[in-house]
């Protein structure tokens, strides 16, 4: 009980420098005491947040001061929260930036139906955001996500970032190798990357794409199985170079 007591009156009347002490083996008493102190400053409530000892409780408490609300990040470590109730983090999670929405998104704490409004309002704000944003976007964009923008989008920046996202899958490259007009960067960078062009299913889904550069394409057909080469002379209307490489005599034939 002394100890409990003691840690309260901390909470209450700690200067700034000592609230971090009292935050990090606080309970939830002791965290609503310290939203008391008249020394608590923004950095403290998002370390709060933070807690793993953050309750609805707490989440209510910090939501219901407007000293609080007035900072950006407060608004969106409480999105972030997981025990921020839904009720607030639908409230709130229309007041953030695309690139905090995208974070939500990815957060396993945070409410499954949170993360799909952060997914659709990012999908949203899409349209309108520049290029660059587009891009850091493709690095770190969740699932649903990158298959909205895989679908949608076309910008080299783009597309090449989305190469770097490590959530990307095979799916995603076959559905974006189907479209007739990619750049040409792209289908460079793509082909150069041993983890996706070493699975016969990209590899010939780049032999097939019209915008292939010759040059990449004679660097994949060597490591086709015979049976993948039978498969492109077999297509309706087969690459040229494919055709090229494997209906010509080689050296030995024209001695």
């Amino acid at each position: 009980m002394h100890d409990r007591m003691q840690l309260l009156h901390m909470a209450r009347t700690a200067p700034g420098e000592k609230l971090w002490v009292v935050i990090q083996q606080a309970t939830e008493e002791a965290l609503l005491a310290v939203l008391e102190n008249p020394a608590c400053e923004p950095f403290h409530v998002l370390a709060i947040l933070r807690s793993p000892r953050a309750t609805p409780a707490v989440a209510e408490r910090v939501y219901a001061d407007s000293r609080w609300l007035r900072h950006y990040r407060v608004k969106a470590a409480l999105v972030h929260c997981r025990a921020t109730p839904y009720a607030i983090s639908s409230q709130l999670i229309y007041e953030l930036f695309w690139y905090d929405l995208a974070q939500v998104a990815l957060n396993p704490r945070v409410d499954p139906r949170i993360r799909q409004m952060a997914e659709r309002l990012v999908i949203q704000k899409l349209e309108e955001m520049a290029v660059g944003e587009k891009m850091a976007l493709a690095k770190i964009a969740s699932r649903n996500l990158i298959i909205h923008i895989r679908n949608t989008r076309r910008e080299a920046g783009v597309l090449l970032n989305l190469l770097r996202n490590p959530r990307l899958v095979e799916e995603d490259l076959l559905a974006l190798l189907q479209a007739p007009q990619l750049p040409v960067e792209f289908i460079r960078a793509l082909a150069a990357l041993p983890q996706w062009c070493n699975r016969p299913a990209v590899r010939m889904a780049l032999l097939r794409h019209p915008h292939t550069p010759v040059h990449v394409a004679a660097q994949l057909i060597p490591r086709l199985h015979p049976s993948e080469v039978l498969q492109l002379l077999q297509d309706s209307a087969p690459r040229p170079i494919v055709c090229l490489l494997y209906t010509s005599p080689s050296p030995r034939d024209r001695q």
